[in-house]
């Protein structure tokens, strides 16, 4: 472990000049107030992180023999085939301007978003058809393998405000996993009985072993890993913008040493989502699950919330257009989903 201090305005200001000397993998071990600002201890964790290097590109399909599994994820290479309605278009730099336009204020999309997106579209343009959905892909990061990337090296902790689907999402890309043939179990640090009870229904229909408490967290990271099984770790809401909350994120940070999964709700209102989302980043958050986009499907302020806090968005939905839950977004089927 290397451990470094690094004095900030704020302490996500310190968390930025951490992650620059130290990765993106780097953590904080506490934080104080100082009279030249306030103070982090960060450590760079050596080992593999838990998820590799987010791809832009969905550039292959899985190994997973695709054919024969159910339709939650067959769909998923599917959406690199179909072709947004931006590419039938002339590439005309205007005219893509325009409609680029036309998408952000259709959907809420910020103006430091839009004109993001338009100084890449000014920077990489070229006589290519799919230029669009290439700026998309270096404005946000895109993911759309997220699923097949997970690892049993380290843990897979959502974390979230009360109410956020951290519990359903579990039981979703559980089912996921097991389609895709992969050994899980899960843990759950939440002490409520309700909530161990409903993660525990789930996984029993899976029969996939499920633990709860915190004194039980170290015993099935080794497990797992020892039996090359992929660990899902639920955790209890958390009231991020209240001291307890954070004081909580901070000991859960330490103990499990790598990056966060953040699980916000889409019909949260949007200042909100994105100041709560602020808070988790400090913390080495790096993707951004959305959930209840069935009902409300306003995609831009997820987007802001993601651009925003340089996280890898990724969608859950029951609605037709994005297929069965949970389904990963790549740059093409975001732009289907935002024309339509």
């Amino acid at each position: 472990m290397t451990q470094s201090e690094f004095i900030g305005s704020s302490m996500r200001d310190a968390f930025e000049k951490a992650k620059k000397v130290l990765g993106d993998d780097a953590y904080i071990i506490k934080s104080e107030q100082t009279e030249k600002g306030v103070k982090i201890f960060a450590e760079k964790y050596d080992e593999e992180p838990f998820l590799s290097t987010p791809s832009l590109y969905f550039s292959k399909e899985p190994e997973t023999n695709i054919q024969h599994k159910p339709i939650l994820i067959k769909d998923l290479p599917k959406q690199n085939t179909q072709k947004p309605l931006s590419t039938a278009r002339t590439p005309d730099p205007i005219t893509l301007i325009k409609h680029i336009v036309s998408i952000c204020d259709k959907h809420s999309l910020n103006h430091d978003f839009c004109d993001s997106w338009i100084d890449l579209l000014a920077k990489n343009f070229s006589n290519n058809e799919n230029v669009i959905e290439e700026t998309l892909s270096k404005l946000i990061k895109f993911d759309p393998v997220w699923i097949h990337t997970l690892k049993p090296e380290i843990p897979v902790t959502f974390v979230g405000p009360y109410g956020s689907g951290k519990t359903a999402f579990i039981g979703k890309i559980a089912v996921v996993l097991k389609t895709l043939d992969h050994d899980i179990r899960v843990i759950t640090l939440d002490e409520k009985a309700g909530a161990f009870h409903q993660l525990k229904t789930y996984m029993d229909m899976l029969e996939v072993p499920i633990e709860q408490g915190i004194e039980h967290y170290l015993k099935e990271k080794d497990t797992a890993l020892k039996n090359n099984q992929i660990l899902l770790v639920d955790t209890p809401g958390i009231d991020i913008l209240q001291k307890d909350g954070q004081e909580y994120l901070f000991k859960l940070s330490k103990q499990i040493k790598a990056p966060l999964t953040l699980v916000l709700p889409n019909d949260m209102e949007a200042n909100l989502r994105s100041e709560i989302a602020t808070e988790f980043a400090e913390y080495n958050t790096q993707y951004l699950i959305g959930t209840r986009f069935d009902i409300c499907t306003n995609y831009g302020t997820f987007f802001n919330c993601a651009h925003k806090n340089k996280l890898t968005p990724v969608l859950y939905s029951n609605t037709p257009t994005i297929s069965t839950p949970p389904n990963v977004l790549s740059a093409e089927s975001t732009l289907i989903l935002l024309e339509e």
